[in-house]
């Protein structure tokens, strides 16, 4: 809100510093950076991924958080008791105690 009352123009370091960008990398490292990102997304569980892009292309007409909430805790709870999840779940669990 303050970046358009005020007129800030912030630069990509800043963005991904007050959580308006994911990560920001140097100009000749986006399109590789991008697309690894999109190679590890499309990896993903293929009924996962479908149902966040569902959720996400969904999210347009949300205006609050009330409808935030309802809009995507039917497809997290689904997706909680997937083998999917389960799945991920336990291969962050190893990544983890590997970095123990």
């Amino acid at each position: 809100m303050a970046l358009v009352l005020f007129g800030e123009v912030i630069d990509g370091a800043r963005a991904a510093e007050i959580g308006l960008a994911w990560k920001c990398v140097p100009d000749a490292e986006l399109l590789g950076v991008a697309h690894a990102m999109a190679a590890k997304a499309a990896a993903g569980p293929a009924e996962v991924v479908r149902s966040m892009k569902a959720t996400i292309l969904g999210m347009d007409a949300v205006t609050n958080s009330e409808d935030a909430v309802s809009a995507e805790l039917g497809p997290q709870l689904a997706s909680l008791g997937g083998a999917a999840f389960v799945e991920l779940l336990a291969q962050l669990r190893a990544q983890i105690a590997a970095k123990s």
